[in-house]
């Protein structure tokens, strides 16, 4: 196989820490590793396990920890990689590719959030786990949160390239580690004045006023640049279902706010593309657009999709449901000429293989399907709301 087709540079930019897990990924998608019982500060970023990745890859292997991305390919639609690898071959031609090249790391909080979306889990949302009736373990070991910032002052040290911390969760404004975090993330770069670190938050956008208002405040006092990720894919009503807790007037609010404030320095769109989010999908991109329109900020868009639950991936619809996609990509072709609008190629070449994937493995029965799905998630939550979403 063509080693362009296996390596991804995600393998040496991207450490994707789940404290309350104990588990560490490279690449979102990619499987976990345990932590060891003793952290060391290799393990973050080059650990045996990723080594073995990178060389196998390097060397057209498809590695296990990328599974997600080879049964895609292997099925003759397009992977996650495609869209995410950020490096082009003169790109690894040029690296030292028997070290790391972090940019980017993602940290797992804990699961405390507002919403049970419907693609979520209870390891990520208090409210589904609350739900559902799980009792979710916090694994987070203060030793663990040592180790870390250990590696991450080494790699304030010995970096040049600019390192983006994003916070996830649940909802990461929910969350006390979070503060703690940027304290040290503020601390290291006093230490370390030639750091260059961009803290991202990714946030539902549901905050209520009081997190909010903490939030802006803790971006005040900071002296690293800052980012706001945005976890949606739909527009009112769906949105309210889809992501079930959220208040769509709330949303609208904190998204204006976020627009305003002079320390968020871009905002990231962050749809998850699926079955329920189609319809409203191109009304969704209109708005983020209208929104920003008037504002001094860079924007842009990185896309996913549903893959789990099986019942929302859009690969079981009909043909005829690509035209959402190519609503959403007439709507995106407006501002694709806006300098602040940073990666429209990028995430339009996202929608051109949501178009290859819609109906790609498509099944008669997704209907009744979806309705199963629905029933389902409508006895748990004790509502027949979810029924409005059926297509």
């Amino acid at each position: 196989m063509d080693q362009m087709k296996t390596q991804c540079s995600k393998s040496w930019t991207d450490v994707n820490i789940d404290f309350k897990n104990k588990l560490i990924r490279h690449c979102c998608k990619a499987e976990p590793y345990n932590f060891p019982d003793k952290l060391s500060i290799d393990f973050f970023d080059n650990s045996p396990q990723i080594q073995e990745r990178r060389s196998q890859t390097t060397r057209g292997i498809q590695h296990q920890d990328c599974n997600s991305c080879w049964r895609d390919i292997n099925s003759g639609n397009a992977a996650y990689k495609d869209w995410m690898n950020k490096w082009s071959d003169q790109d690894f031609d040029a690296r030292n590719l028997h070290k790391p090249h972090v940019n980017y790391i993602d940290i797992e909080l804990d699961n405390t959030c507002d919403l049970s979306c419907l693609y979520c889990s209870s390891v990520c949302s208090s409210k589904i786990a609350q739900e559902e009736g799980v009792v979710n373990v916090d694994n987070t070991r203060k030793e663990d949160i040592a180790a870390f910032m250990l590696w991450f002052e080494t790699l304030a040290a010995t970096t040049t390239e600019q390192v983006t911390v994003n916070f996830l969760g649940g909802e990461p404004t929910a969350s006390k580690l979070f503060y703690e975090l940027v304290d040290f993330i503020n601390a290291t770069i006093l230490k370390y004045p030639t750091f260059n670190v961009c803290i991202e938050v990714c946030t539902n956008c549901n905050s209520k006023p009081f997190l909010m208002d903490k939030l802006l405040s803790a971006m005040d006092s900071s002296t690293a640049t800052w980012a706001v990720s945005i976890s949606n894919e739909s527009y009112g009503e769906d949105s309210e279902l889809i992501r079930y807790g959220l208040e769509w007037d709330r949303f609208v609010s904190n998204f204006k706010r976020y627009t305003e404030h002079p320390k968020v320095s871009s905002i990231t769109l962050a749809p998850t593309v699926n079955a329920f989010s189609l319809p409203s999908f191109a009304q969704y991109i209109s708005f983020v657009h209208v929104m920003l329109a008037a504002k001094k900020k860079n924007w842009g868009w990185v896309g996913s999709h549903v893959t789990w639950p099986v019942a929302l991936d859009v690969k079981h619809l009909p043909y005829e449901y690509r035209q959402y996609i190519v609503n959403a990509q007439a709507i995106l072709a407006l501002d694709k000429k806006n300098s602040r609008f940073r990666n429209y190629e990028r995430f339009n070449m996202f929608l051109d293989q949501m178009l290859l994937r819609i109906g790609s493995e498509f099944t008669p029965n997704y209907k009744e399907n979806l309705q199963q799905f629905i029933d389902e998630k409508n006895r748990v939550k004790q509502t027949d709301k979810l029924n409005r979403l059926m297509l």
